[in-house]
């Protein structure tokens, strides 16, 4: 019994991080009848940064329920980077939202420091194998 719940909560640190870039996909794909904001620290770019850093999180705490390279670590992020881009790239494609450098430049700061968390919090005891 414990075993399985450990295993379900094994798993549930896997698809946490993927069920939350579905969220923030399905919410970037809700068409807009308002104009963006080009501020630079406007409550839109706070949000993309939060949801990008929560993202990251999620990511980070799956990697504690394994041994993962610093190689595979680094890729993983560099998907996600790509994947940030992409879903900035998408809304060009929704009804009254554009592409914003901007917007791109707040979730990347959000992994950014996602990653920085991951590196400075991370258990030295059970480091990634180089």
């Amino acid at each position: 019994m414990i075993k399985q719940n450990l295993k379900r909560k094994s798993e549930l640190k896997l698809w946490a991080p993927v069920g939350w870039l579905v969220l923030i996909w399905i919410v970037s794909s809700i068409p807009s009848q308002k104009f963006p904001t080009q501020e630079l620290f406007s409550f839109d770019k706070v949000a993309h940064f939060g949801e990008y850093l929560m993202l990251a999180l999620l990511v980070n705490s799956s990697f504690r329920e394994r041994k993962l390279r610093v190689r595979n670590i680094w890729w993983i992020y560099l998907i996600l980077f790509f994947i940030a881009g992409l879903d900035e790239y998408h809304q060009r494609f929704i009804p009254g939202r554009n592409v914003c450098i901007e917007d791109y430049l707040a979730n990347a700061s959000g992994l950014a420091v996602g990653l920085i968390f991951f590196w400075v919090l991370y258990d030295r005891s059970k480091k990634p194998v180089s």
